[in-house]
């Protein structure tokens, strides 16, 4: 992509009005419980950006489980001039504390299984609890729901596209997780110069996504590039993504970009075809009638790097021919001769 296309760029709340307008009654996400379409998604962030009632550049934190409710408070941030913060809800105590201590939220939403422990963990901090889920709202914390059916002004909608938007923490595994600021722009890059041209996303297309979304390859693909697409997205943490499709009756659409980077062999579904990038990937499906043929599963790399080279193999081992003494055909070391004495 050229660099004089990043003009092209646009705020997510643009992207969201779009997408009300031009398919409002599509299905936008989904996950094992609910579903939101466009329209109700762009309704929904509106009234969540009035009710999460921050000041600009607050950081509101988010440890929930893959759902709607994350989708839709990353997006509300936004258009808040807030900063989002996704944290892994399958992070320990000792992990979320570290990070909450980093990222000192002015708001923290979750879900009812995860707050009891994060109301321990935020004791004593000036911190607002919002809960997901149906029922009443507990004791000290305000239901997820209630900010949508009390908020009806419009939202601010002014957060540049150069200003904090997200904040992003790595997953640790050289040592502490550290975070990674990301603006609109930057995060929205990965969609315009790779997903949308190179993997072909489109509104047309349906994501299955069984990995988690506090991850910054969901956020970038999953979150955003289906909303800069247009697209469907099937959020799951379901162990084996590949029931969700029943056996025998394709679905309407094609599924583009499924992400198979923590999806084990026998989860996949059994009827798969390689993708066009130089038939190295099994990360595009395009669903048939029948299984394919009994072959061995070539190189496959994550979705968003299909189009890289497989890694180099170990190169041949090659005759050493330096001139050793005694060795590959050079005589033995012989004392030189001084002369007589």
């Amino acid at each position: 992509m050229a660099v004089a296309e990043t003009s092209a760029l646009r705020p997510i709340a643009e992207l969201l009005v779009e997408n009300s307008r031009r398919q409002g009654g599509k299905t936008a996400f989904a996950d094992d419980r609910r579903t939101v379409s466009w329209a109700e998604l762009e309704r929904r962030t509106g009234r969540l950006a009035v009710g999460l009632d921050v000041s600009r550049t607050a950081r509101v934190a988010f440890c929930l489980d893959n759902s709607v409710e994350l989708i839709e408070g990353l997006l509300a941030t936004v258009r808040a001039g807030a900063v989002g913060a996704p944290l892994s809800a399958r992070a320990t105590d000792a992990e979320l504390a570290q990070l909450l201590a980093d990222c000192d939220p002015a708001a923290l939403v979750t879900d009812r299984r995860n707050l009891p422990r994060l109301v321990r963990l935020t004791a004593g901090r000036p911190v607002r609890l919002l809960v997901t889920g149906d029922g009443p709202s507990p004791d000290g914390a305000t239901g997820w729901e209630a900010l949508v059916t009390e908020s009806s002004s419009a939202p601010p909608d002014d957060l540049g596209l150069d200003e904090p938007a997200w904040l992003l923490y790595t997953s640790g595994t050289s040592g502490v997780s550290r975070a990674a600021v990301s603006s609109q722009r930057s995060a929205l890059w990965s969609s315009a110069a790779c997903y949308l041209p190179r993997l072909g996303l489109s509104a047309g297309d349906r994501i299955l996504w069984p990995l988690p979304l506090s991850h910054t390859y969901a956020h970038s693909l999953c979150v955003l590039g289906t909303t800069m697409a247009g697209a469907s997205a099937r959020i799951t943490e379901a162990p084996e993504p590949a029931a969700l499709v029943r056996p025998g009756s394709p679905p309407t659409g094609s599924v583009k970009a499924v992400s198979c980077r923590s999806t084990r062999r026998k989860a996949w579904p059994s009827s798969t075809r390689r993708c066009g990038f130089r038939n190295r990937c099994w990360c595009r499906y395009r669903w048939t009638c029948g299984p394919p043929p009994r072959t061995r599963r070539p190189y496959s790399p994550t979705c968003c790097r299909a189009a890289l080279p497989p890694p180099s193999r170990r190169p041949p081992k090659v005759r050493d021919r330096r001139p050793v003494p005694g060795r590959n055909g050079w005589p033995p070391y012989r004392r030189p001769n001084d002369g007589p004495c």
